[in-house]
């Protein structure tokens, strides 16, 4: 069965810059020295929301898991207006 991810919290998601390898604790990367995960991303109903400001450049999440091959497929949604709660 391929494997499914889905975001119940921001406890599996990590900085890189304090990233040590340890792949039995996180899932993620965010690969933007500039982000503070819970100022610049939210986890709602198991979706994950990256807030891009200009101050923060924009920033790219990456798995901790190598793939040899297959597909990955990822659905996204963006929003120019979205306002933070």
């Amino acid at each position: 069965m391929d494997p499914q991810y889905t975001f119940p919290d921001l406890t599996r998601i990590v900085n890189s810059t304090k990233f040590e390898g340890n792949t039995s604790m996180y899932d993620w990367t965010i690969d933007n020295p500039k982000f503070e995960l819970e100022k610049h991303i939210a986890v709602t109903n198991g979706e994950l929301g990256l807030f891009l400001t200009e101050d923060n450049s924009g920033s790219r999440i990456s798995t901790t898991r190598y793939m040899w091959y297959g597909r990955a497929t990822a659905t996204s949604k963006f929003s120019s207006s979205h306002t933070r709660a």
